[in-house]
């Protein structure tokens, strides 16, 4: 009797389309030989190769419609172009073409050096160019020779300057200098989502709008095919993630959280829970568990307990606060994490 085959399942294919042809390039190319990401994709293909494509396509909306025939003609699973809004016309067809047609953006403003900014600090700052240059050539601001932008600041010279990446330019390796800073950088990316009110559980605004902004961890994320959520709020405004709803609040030396779900059963939220998934952080996300120090439901609808909370109650948590400046909630069950300013 003869065996059955097992069919073998192919690995999906993604195709990473960048308008930057040095930096986004070679930092995605990094990225594209990682064994985390090639455990999950059979190939990643990045473009433009600049050995084999002598005049490469830079114009977003034409690497949107590149995008979308690779997918229409089976040669990758997945697609995502790679853009900023750095003086391009057509950015709101390009967005809606490529909703249309299935390709994912990772969106930058002022320009790609926003998300690299990330891995260093959080800055809100609308800068109005990435390099001060006279014609095509960069002044190179934030150097020893260059200490002051000629006119206003300027998003690579301000890397340069507090000595992010002293030598920062567009053939560095931007990824061997961050990469270690990853975590840091999707959290400060949420951060500036949160404080230009882009953040992506909400309504978005048009994007091609906004400056600063960036959300190339969503890329980086889907090439590691890490299922995560991260957010920010503010202290004493309700803030929703996933199906928590938390209202924090500063007392003296005490936090006061008032956390309900609508999850469709009951959460255990005993005191492990209470002891594990509630920290204060810093901006270089050193963490300090917060010690819960009294428990009580004080809105109580559908009988829940101090250790099982049903829909639509609230469990009251105080906790002894500490010196670091951010509130953490981390829900591990399902990667989630709310931070609170």
């Amino acid at each position: 009797m003869a065996r059955k085959r097992k069919d073998i399942t192919k690995k999906p294919v993604i195709f990473i389309a960048c308008e930057g042809t040095r930096t986004e390039y070679d930092y995605f190319t990094s990225w594209a030989q990682r064994d985390d990401v090639l455990a999950y994709f059979e190939n990643v293909e990045v473009y433009p190769d600049a050995e084999e494509d002598e005049k490469p396509q830079t114009n977003p909306y034409k690497l949107v419609e590149m995008a979308a025939e690779m997918l229409g003609n089976g040669t990758c699973t997945y697609a995502w172009v790679v853009c900023d809004r750095d003086g391009h016309s057509k950015m709101p067809e390009m967005f809606r073409d490529a909703k249309e047609k299935g390709v994912n953006i990772a969106f930058s403003a002022r320009s790609f050096e926003e998300w690299v900014l990330m891995h260093f600090e959080k800055n809100e700052f609308a800068f109005s160019v990435t390099e001060c240059k006279a014609g095509k050539k960069p002044f190179g601001c934030g150097t020893i020779s260059v200490p002051v932008c000629k006119a206003e600041p300027c998003l690579c010279g301000h890397i340069r300057r507090f000595g992010y990446i002293s030598n920062y330019h567009k053939s560095c390796d931007v990824y061997g200098k961050t990469v270690q800073l990853l975590e840091i950088a999707k959290v400060n990316t949420a951060w500036l989502r949160w404080r230009v009110n882009a953040s992506l559980s909400n309504l978005q605004p048009p994007l091609h709008s906004l400056n600063p902004y960036t959300d190339v961890d969503q890329l980086i994320t889907f090439l590691q095919q890490k299922k995560e959520i991260i957010e920010w709020g503010a202290a004493g405004k309700k803030v929703r993630i996933s199906n928590w709803l938390l209202l924090v609040n500063r007392t003296g030396n005490e936090i006061v959280v008032e956390i309900s779900h609508t999850y469709p059963d009951k959460k255990l939220v005993n005191e492990f829970f209470c002891n594990t998934n509630f920290y204060s952080v810093d901006g270089i996300l050193q963490m300090v568990p917060l010690q819960c120090t009294t428990r009580r439901v004080n809105v109580n609808i559908n009988g829940s307990t101090l250790d099982l909370l049903e829909p639509e109650d609230i469990l009251e948590l105080t906790f002894s606060s500490s010196s670091l400046p951010y509130f953490l909630f981390s829900y591990a069950d399902e990667n989630l994490r709310l931070f609170i300013e």
